[in-house]
Formats: structure tokens, sequence, C-alpha cells
């Protein structure tokens, strides 16, 4: 039996079971509260190690967000330096007024 429901679950970890197959372990999770148990670690174990797999952890899931927020501070330094220059030349170019005179003799 222990041998059966350990096929059942492999099988179904890979999707090759049939719909027969499928139907048994049902009714072996069902009136087996440990065969649900072990079917449940063994699912969690299975997620865990695609997501390692995939290059996912919580801990990259963290850093990305870190880039995110230091790339955003980036932008809005670059935001405020652009908005100084164009005051300052702005400003510049105001005060500067005439160079030169020319006066016409009458």
């Amino acid at each position: 039996m222990k041998g059966e429901l350990e096929r059942l679950m492999e099988g179904y970890l890979r999707g090759t079971l049939t719909a027969e197959e499928v139907a048994v372990l049902n009714a072996m999770l069902l009136a087996d509260e440990g065969a649900r148990r072990e079917f449940t670690e063994m699912l969690n174990l299975d997620s865990a190690l695609a997501a390692m797999a995939a290059g996912w952890s919580e801990s990259g899931e963290r850093e990305r967000r870190g880039h995110w927020v230091r790339r955003r501070a980036g932008v809005l330094v670059a935001v405020a330096a652009s908005v100084a220059v164009m005051v300052g030349v702005g400003w510049g170019w105001r005060g500067a007024g005439a160079f030169a005179t020319v006066v016409k003799d009458a």
C-alpha cells in the first residue's frame, strides 16, 4: 500500500498519471490522514525545488526591490540637477542685459 501511494504521488508530480490513477490517489488521500500529510510535504518540497531551479528566492525579491529604490532615487537626483541647471541658466540670461550700447551721432 505504501509503495503504491509513493508511486502515485511521484506520478502526480511528474504529470504522468492516468485519470484512473488520479482517482485512486484521491481515494487514498481521502481515507488516510498520514497520506495527506506526506503528500502535502512532497508538494511543498517540489514547489521549493522548482522555485530554486527558477532562480527565485525571498532575498532575491528583496534585492530587486532595493534596486528599484536606488534606481528611482537616481532618476530623482538627475531631474533635480536638470531643474537646477535650467534655473541657473535662466537666472544668468535674465541678468545679462545689454553688453554694449551703440550711440548714433545726431
